[in-house]
């Protein structure tokens, strides 16, 4: 009988130890990791981690670190949830993540180590002569040109995370936009400026080489070879000869036909050959002569002013519907661009965007810059489906980006130029 009990007491020990040993191989390591690693985040962000759920498992264990070998610890816990949230406090660098199961003493191996690419917030800020209007780069000489209150500046980006201005110029009107080519920056003033074109060849010397005051609206324009076209408002599209920069040629007036005249020019484009003049009402297309613009034909769809691009068959433009939308056309056929869809533009927290002020489009990446939600970076590779990349909530008062990269430069309506970096 006692040996009866010894042997049941023996079994019963190896049941039990068998049943813990099957748990400690079956506790499975946490699967399903977020966000995926190379993932790209900003120093201001707040990053959510997320992984599976794991039977017989009590809690997690979670280690963020700044080594490869988890021997410099950045950030340590333990939770019985399947998450947790991280605000990254102005680290920044490649950082590295894993977690593991914990039932009891049962631990599960630890998960494939996850990377995550930290970038900095705002590398450096410098300050503008005036608030910004508009800013663009000038690639022959590796300059930025920025479109102020009453005045442009340009700077020099040798070094591209400290930008240098090289000289500033008094300008008249209500700035609104600026393009570059060859010497020359080609102002938009409105009204009160008209298109003013100044020699920037020199930018310890700049200077007003030409004036063209006689516009109504005149505040957003395009420059492409020898042409110069403003969208000039209730008179259509002024088409300039700008062979001589110094002195620009008026060669043609074109207005959409009666009852469309009404619907007021606010920008223009240059794709394949044709101006796609938007306008509050329609996009007006024109084929663009060799010393005029000829009206072929319209889409009904209004549109507000900032830079547009073409991406493939595809060309992207704000929207008046709202203030964050995007309008996606195909141009397949350019001179009957078709509506395919719209997007509309969000932060990381998920909601809209208030006052679109510009964008800009560095390869397959479109940034867009708002007053009060700042800078939104989207993944356009297919346009019909954008991804949201990240945001900088901190970036308010954006009116304008350039992207070189590794960096973004923003402007801001309180006399900034922002310099971010966008690439490890």
């Amino acid at each position: 009988m006692y040996r009866r009990y010894l042997l049941f007491l023996f079994l019963g020990a190896l049941a039990l130890s068998c049943k813990n040993l099957l748990t400690q191989q079956t506790l499975a390591t946490p699967s399903g990791l977020q966000p995926a690693s190379g993932t790209t985040v900003w120093s201001a962000d707040t990053v959510t981690f997320s992984w599976s759920s794991v039977e017989d498992a009590n809690y997690y264990h979670f280690q963020f670190s700044s080594t490869a070998d988890f021997s410099q610890l950045l950030y340590e816990k333990t939770t019985t949830g399947t998450s947790l949230s991280l605000f990254l406090n102005g680290s920044a660098g490649k950082r590295y993540w894993r977690v593991k199961a914990v039932s009891d003493s049962i631990e599960s191996d630890w998960s494939e180590v996850q990377t995550l690419l930290v970038l900095p917030y705002v590398e450096t800020i410098v300050p503008l002569a005036a608030p910004g209007r508009a800013i663009r780069h000038d690639s022959a000489r590796n300059y930025l040109v920025v479109a102020e209150d009453g005045a442009l500046e340009v700077f020099d980006l040798s070094n591209p995370k400290n930008p240098v201005s090289l000289g500033s110029l008094s300008l008249q009107g209500n700035i609104q936009e600026v393009e570059i080519q060859g010497n020359y920056a080609y102002v938009a003033a409105g009204a009160t400026g008209g298109i003013q074109v100044v020699d920037i060849s020199d930018p310890t010397a700049m200077q007003v080489v030409s004036v063209y005051d006689s516009v109504l609206d005149g505040k957003r324009i395009a420059v492409q070879d020898t042409f110069l076209v403003v969208a000039d408002g209730a008179n259509g599209v002024l088409l300039f000869s700008v062979a001589d920069p110094a002195a620009p040629r008026l060669m043609d007036q074109a207005v959409p036909p009666y009852p469309y005249n009404s619907d007021p020019s606010v920008a223009v484009d240059f794709v394949s050959g044709y101006l796609y003049v938007r306008g509050r009402t329609y996009l007006h297309v024109f084929a663009l002569q060799s010393d005029s613009a000829v009206y072929i034909y319209r889409l009904s769809l209004g549109m507000k002013d900032q830079r547009a691009y073409r991406i493939g068959n595809y060309f992207l433009a704000p929207s008046i519907v709202a203030y964050y939308t995007v309008f996606i056309l195909s141009v397949l056929n350019p001179e009957t661009p078709d509506y395919v869809d719209r997007w509309n533009i969000r932060t990381v927290e998920g909601g809209y965007i208030s006052e679109l002020q510009d964008i800009d489009l560095s390869g397959t990446r479109l940034y867009a810059v708002s007053l009060d939600e700042g800078l939104s970076v989207y993944d356009v590779a297919d346009p019909l489906q954008p991804v949201l990349i990240g945001s900088h909530s901190g970036l308010t008062s954006s009116t304008g980006v350039e992207v070189i990269p590794p960096y973004a430069y923003v402007i801001t309506a309180t006399g900034e130029l922002k310099v971010v970096r966008i690439q490890p």
